[in-house]
């Protein structure tokens, strides 16, 4: 594999880095039995929640605003454990930032569960930025590599859904896939990313360490 030229390394935090799919999809479920509705299938919600979830909920009969979904989701989720980091995750996060290249965390996740998570598991420290409660992460995206005066394709971002693919695509950076969180291999293939990885130790051999 042809060694690429990275300085900077943006990543998801759902499905990425936190091991947390089954809760994430369990607390989906609850909101929509509030309101005795039906619920989306894993496979359904896996592929087609996007970085707007009013959308998708209000799309599913939901007309809820974003602070009412924040605050059933957040009643939901809190009742369980906290997640685990994935295999491999954070061998692979130490690797990079011996290499010194810079990390940052970009997600959509709010910061009460983005804190404590990189807190426990002792990863805060290798993130240079921790950006929180982000629906727009292509902006961010851009916003960094402005900020670095970076060329957009030595930026990688590391995400779970076609909606991060979507996002660093968009913004002219290097897309990674990762096909063991929300979405299926299927439908990130389907999204066009630069590289599809099943495991994070895959992203080592992107980079040639």
């Amino acid at each position: 594999m042809k060694k690429i030229e990275v300085k900077l390394i943006g990543w998801d935090l759902d499905g990425t880095l936190a091991n947390n799919f089954d809760a994430h999809y369990q607390a989906m479920c609850a909101v929509f039995e509030r309101f005795n509705m039906p619920y989306p299938t894993k496979e359904e919600y896996g592929e087609k929640v996007t970085l707007d979830l009013v959308k998708f909920y209000n799309e599913r009969g939901l007309s809820l605003t974003r602070d009412q979904l924040s605050q059933f989701f957040r009643e939901v989720i809190e009742g369980f454990p906290p997640p685990k980091i994935f295999g491999g995750a954070k061998a692979t996060l130490e690797k990079i930032q011996s290499q010194n290249i810079e990390q940052a965390l970009i997600t959509m996740a709010s910061e009460y569960r983005v804190t404590p998570f990189i807190k426990n598991f002792d990863i805060e420290r290798i993130f240079f930025a921790v950006h929180s409660d982000i629906n727009n992460k292509q902006g961010i995206i851009t916003k960094i590599i402005q900020e670095k005066n970076i060329d957009p394709r030595h930026f990688i971002y590391v995400g779970d859904t076609p909606a991060d693919v979507e996002a660093a695509n968009s913004a002219g950076a290097i897309s990674v896939g990762f096909a063991g969180g929300f979405a299926s291999k299927k439908a990130l293939e389907k999204s066009r990313p630069d590289f599809l990885i099943d495991d994070h130790e895959e992203l080592l051999d992107i980079l040639g360490f």
